[in-house]
Parts: C-alpha cells; structure tokens; sequence
C-alpha cells in the first residue's frame, strides 16, 4: 500500500470515531433528559396520588354529611356509613390498646 493510501484509511477511521464520540453524547445527553423527566412525571404521579386521596377522603366525609339532610331512603345509606366509620374507629381502638 502507498502512504497515501493508508493516509486515507487513518483519516476515514478519525473521522468514523469522532461520529461515534459525537453519537455517544448525544445519546447519553438523551438519556440524562430521559431520567430527569422520568424523576418529574415520578414525583407529578406521587402529587397527583396524594391529591386523589385526599379528594376520595373528602368526597366520603361530603356523602357523610350530606346523609344527615337527605330524604329518608338515603337516611339507611347515611347510617351504613356511620357505622362503618364506627367500626373503622372501633378497630383502630383496639390496636391502640394491643
């Protein structure tokens, strides 16, 4: 082989690693912004569960209290209510006193 000839083989190999390198931190760079979004939509997803618990928690107290002022065939679904809360509150008197 010549010498320009192996010139040209050595300058297309830096040519083929610098595109490797120049992929290599595209990708890792994609990747950081992968997980950081991953990290947001993770905690987004923790606030939202919170937040529909405590709108289900609200929802439950809203049915409770508006049994008391309903019609007298809801008056039933109102007590089965508060007798579940009794008894929910009954239970964990009982694990207090373990």
């Amino acid at each position: 082989m010549s010498g320009n000839n192996k010139d040209d083989i050595i300058s297309r190999l830096q040519n083929n690693v610098s595109e490797l390198l120049a992929k290599y931190r595209e990708a890792v760079a994609e990747r950081d912004e992968a997980e950081s979004l991953l990290t947001s939509l993770r905690d987004e997803h923790k606030l939202l569960k919170k937040q529909l618990e405590e709108m289900k928690a609200r929802y439950d107290m809203l049915i409770t209290s508006q049994g008391f002022v309903m019609t007298e065939g809801d008056v039933k679904n109102a007590r089965l209510r508060v007798n579940k809360l009794v008894r929910e509150i009954d239970k964990c008197i009982s694990l207090l006193n373990e």
